[in-house]
């Protein structure tokens, strides 16, 4: 009776972990690289921001992120006396594709280096608040890292989408 008792019990926990296994292993392939270039312009349209500086532009890049985007800024801060001439930001990054609307929030830094030919450097940290159709339900870090030059914002994006949605029909 033991015998068959703990014969059980280890079969339980085998079904159990193979059960927990596969789980883990579907909610891991919701998850993906992504990455996009994405090209912005200043705009004062539908601007709302409190500082009144805004961009719209277009994304081009994987697992359907194809599309429009918009950024508002919503506050920044100074910067250590050591570094003239960067600002940092924080604002509203929204994405909107044929799949649904990602809507992120950006935190950056940015160096205008104005007289340089090369134009002005930008960075930040972009995570996932919230999303429609597609990307409801979305999570994910992304990094934005381009140059901003004559007017237009040149950038690329790099980091991980998850979805609770499958992927397998949006590759």
């Amino acid at each position: 009776m033991a015998i068959r008792l703990s014969t059980a019990i280890t079969s339980m926990f085998g079904l159990m972990l193979c059960a927990a296994s596969a789980s883990a292993g579907e909610g891991a392939n919701r998850c993906k690289a992504v990455h996009a270039d994405v090209q912005e312009v200043v705009t004062t349209e539908n601007c709302t921001s409190p500082l009144n500086f805004c961009t719209k532009g277009t994304i081009d890049g994987n697992h359907g992120l194809e599309g429009t985007t918009f950024f508002s800024v919503e506050g920044g801060a100074a910067t250590p006396p050591t570094s003239p001439g960067i600002r940092s930001y924080s604002g509203v990054f929204t994405i909107t594709t044929e799949l649904g609307q990602l809507v992120l929030r950006e935190t950056g830094v940015t160096y205008p280096r104005p007289g340089n030919p090369e134009g002005g450097v930008l960075s930040s940290i972009i995570e996932v608040k919230s999303g429609t159709g597609r990307y409801e339900g979305a999570t994910g870090i992304k990094f934005f890292h381009g140059r901003s030059l004559n007017g237009t914002n040149d950038v690329e994006l790099v980091g991980t989408l998850c979805t609770v949605k499958r992927w397998h029909s949006f590759q």
